[in-house]
């Protein structure tokens, strides 16, 4: 019996001698995934190019729509815009899209080095479009000006009064 209590008291002793071990170290898995998105605000509703003096007709009007994109990609891209058809008004009459020219700036920060910009590009309605602009890479937030010039001259006399109209419809693409 004394060489079992002799025996059980050193086990235990040794075993109290050892430091206990816990894990010290862990490990997990980082994990991004990239979903491209591409993303576009248009700002203003309606833009008006009113006609109300001998020099409009002669040489046409503009509206600056300052802030009137606001663009989001994660990659190069384009923007387009593409006209429902041409602008019609009272008693069906129309007046032909393309007499209609837009030009694209960017405004603010960041500088969009490498970007290409339409520079008094006509309206279409066809399926491709106007260019708008076109990217070098992707940007988080990119605001673009755009500038409405109505041409003037003979597409614009001889109409009824009234307001002609036609949808723009802005489109942005992944390249």
């Amino acid at each position: 019996m004394k060489k079992i209590f002799t025996l059980t008291a050193i086990l235990f002793v040794g075993f109290s001698l050892n430091k206990v071990k816990a894990q010290t170290t862990g490990t997990t898995n980082l994990n991004v995934s990239i979903q491209g998105i591409q993303s576009i605000i248009v700002a203003d509703a309606n833009v008006d190019l009113p006609f109300t003096s001998p020099a409009d007709y002669a040489n046409g009007v503009t509206a600056i729509k300052s802030g009137h994109l606001t663009v989001t990609s994660s990659g190069i891209f384009s923007v387009s815009v593409k006209a429902a058809g041409d602008l019609t008004g009272p008693a069906s009459a129309t007046i032909p899209v393309n007499t209609v020219s837009i030009t694209a700036a960017a405004i603010g920060s960041p500088a969009l080095t490498g970007y290409t910009f339409a520079s008094n590009a006509a309206l279409t309605s066809a399926v491709s479009g106007t260019p708008v602009m076109h990217s070098a890479t992707g940007v988080t937030t990119a605001t673009v000006n755009v500038t409405y010039k109505a041409a003037g001259g003979n597409p614009y006399l001889n109409k009824a009064d009234g307001t002609y109209t036609t949808i723009l419809t802005y489109s942005i693409t992944p390249i």
